[in-house]
């Protein structure tokens, strides 16, 4: 049986453990067709080459645990979903 959330909780990415995030993203992408394995500096640099905004990149927490992301890239008057993913 799988398990569903009930009370998930949705934080600005500038509010969580950057290094939690950056395992949690590495986790909703390890079967993604290509692998895909970041460090917090090469993510670093993914958020600041891609202009992701850290204050509206929404991060899904169950008890805690970082269980999903929706990246937000920003660069006016253009804004894109900079990558989505769910553990």
């Amino acid at each position: 049986m799988t398990s569903v959330a009930q009370n998930l909780e949705y934080r600005p990415l500038s509010s969580v453990d950057f290094k939690a995030f950056v395992r949690a993203f590495n986790l909703a992408y390890e079967d993604y067709h290509v692998p895909i394995q970041l460090t917090p500096r090469s993510f670093s640099a993914l958020i600041e080459r891609d202009e992701i905004d850290v204050d509206q990149t929404v991060i899904a927490l169950d008890e805690g645990q970082i269980v999903g992301m929706g990246m937000l890239g920003v660069r006016p008057p253009t804004g894109w979903i900079g990558g989505m993913g769910v553990i």
